[in-house]
């Protein structure tokens, strides 16, 4: 047998070549949350982008649609776009997801570093505008 031969997956293709095989890029889950009609994909089904989405839409008298849970395959190959709050392109594949409270409010966000002093850099989304800050309160997602 070739060592060199590559593995194919059950679609019968190279698997680092199929889109449902394949692991997902650093940083991405494997599996996503989208609604019914809607145009991203979410890390989480309760993500504020979200959320906002859905009270905007009971407020215009919109049908809203519960998030489901697909496949990051699935959700890349129907052309969604990555939500800017749970899904931002900025943040290193290791981050871990986290909550921080910010005027007021809880917001979606990652943790970039820990610091010495108990302290975590955060990156978060807040108003629409992507933001990294120390913070000394914060939650674990």
């Amino acid at each position: 047998m070739n060592s060199n031969a590559q593995k194919t997956c059950i679609h019968e293709l190279p698997t680092d070549q199929c889109a449902y095989c394949r692991k997902p890029p650093a940083g991405l889950p494997g599996r996503v949350w989208r609604t019914r009609y809607g145009t991203h994909m979410h890390r989480w089904a309760d993500c504020n982008a979200l959320l906002y989405g859905h009270h905007v839409s009971r407020k215009l008298d919109l049908n809203t649609h519960a998030p489901r849970p697909v496949s990051l395959a699935e959700a890349n190959s129907a052309g969604l776009d990555r939500c800017s709050n749970c899904l931002p392109e900025n943040v290193p594949p290791g981050a871990r997801a986290c909550r921080v409270r910010f005027n007021g409010y809880w917001e979606d966000g990652f943790v970039i570093e820990l610091l010495p002093n108990g302290n975590a850099l955060i990156d978060f989304q807040s108003r629409g505008e992507r933001m990294r800050r120390v913070f000394h309160h914060w939650k674990n997602r």
